[in-house]
């Protein structure tokens, strides 16, 4: 994990977080019943504004996953929504796939976030992300 984490990232980062429902079911997958709640909290919050995916980007979605071999489908929602709004920073944990992925113009994304995992930390979850987002949560930044 980077010295100041997901957290101390999100806080710094003056720009709107926007994702979309596929990144909020994959981090969820990761995040203990805590970390799950602490991120919808977030969510209600207005901290991070869902982009809608909509039958229309199917066809886009599918070039990027056919382009990509090890892309899932949340990263191509990431990279779709990048393309349609413009953004080309991204807030994620996905740091070795995120530097290979390139937008339909190729431009490259600007990670906000190297990761790795503390798995002998006790206060951490398998990936961190549930300690951090607690934390964020205390912090009153939610």
């Amino acid at each position: 994990m980077t010295a100041r984490g997901p957290a101390k990232t999100a806080e710094s980062n003056p720009a709107p977080l926007v994702s979309t429902w596929p990144v909020i079911t994959e981090a969820c997958h990761f995040l203990g019943q805590a970390g799950k709640r602490a991120l919808l909290t977030f969510i209600k919050r207005g901290a991070l504004r869902l982009e809608a995916l909509t039958v229309e980007d199917v066809p886009r979605m599918d070039e990027l996953l056919a382009r990509y071999d090890r892309m899932d489908f949340a990263d191509a929602a990431l990279v779709l929504i990048a393309e349609k709004t413009g953004i080309a920073e991204i807030f994620t944990i996905d740091r070795r796939d995120f530097e290979h992925y390139r937008t339909r113009s190729g431009r490259r994304f600007r990670l906000l976030l190297a990761y790795v995992a503390r798995v002998d930390d006790p206060n951490y979850d398998r990936y961190g992300w549930q300690s951090d987002l607690e934390t964020f949560s205390r912090s009153g930044a939610l």
